[in-house]
């Protein structure tokens, strides 16, 4: 069972890069990274929301430390993985993706 997730897991992840090509297409990849970004945190949001964990309290001085690293940890990550995905091929971007 442990390799048919580990295989599902792969298919995705090598269509990423592909999707993300034919996407990049249409909607800009600016845009595009704030609509990932907004309908994640949305649904995060709601996650926590009904979860046990809506009882963990944060201190207001960690509030805009979470803030900062909330934008610079996976929407600018994202940004730049798609802007370059709009110059370069699905291949040449898993290829450079996977390098690092």
């Amino acid at each position: 069972m442990v390799y048919f997730w580990l295989s599902i897991q792969t298919l995705i992840a090598s269509l990423t890069h592909i999707i993300a090509k034919a996407v990049v297409k249409a909607i800009p990849p600016f845009t595009l990274t704030l609509l990932r970004a907004g309908i994640a945190g949305f649904v995060f949001g709601l996650i926590i929301y009904f979860s046990k964990y809506r009882k963990i309290r944060v201190e207001n001085s960690d509030r805009m430390k979470f803030f900062i690293l909330g934008i610079l940890s996976v929407p600018l990550n994202q940004f730049a993985f798609i802007l370059g995905i709009k110059y370069t091929t699905p291949a040449n971007a898993s290829l450079i993706y996977g390098k690092f």
